[in-house]
């Protein structure tokens, strides 16, 4: 698969995995609420890591459930903590 210049040059991420816990509210910018959930993600070794994502609550579906395996595209981004450290999260974009 080709990948496009913006998505090379964006933190571009694609991740399928499955929904591993409830949606719970983060912020809310111009009127747009973003939400928080995890994606767990198996690795070969069949060890699952859990993905922090985020999504605005506009391209939430309803089949968005946890158990339910998914596949996003999105940016992979990160945030200073303020009592130290960074997070790094998927900003999911569809």
């Amino acid at each position: 698969m080709m990948i496009n210049e913006e998505k090379r040059t964006n933190n571009y991420v694609e991740l399928v995995g499955t929904i591993s816990g409830g949606f719970s509210y983060s912020h809310e910018v111009y009127l747009e609420r973003f939400l928080n959930f995890s994606v767990n993600v198996k690795r070969y070794s069949g060890v699952a890591d859990s993905i922090p994502c985020l999504v605005s609550e506009r391209l939430i579906r309803p089949e968005f459930q946890k158990g339910v395996r998914v596949e996003l595209e999105g940016e992979f981004r990160s945030y200073n903590i303020p009592e130290g450290g960074l997070q790094l999260y998927l900003f999911v974009k569809c």
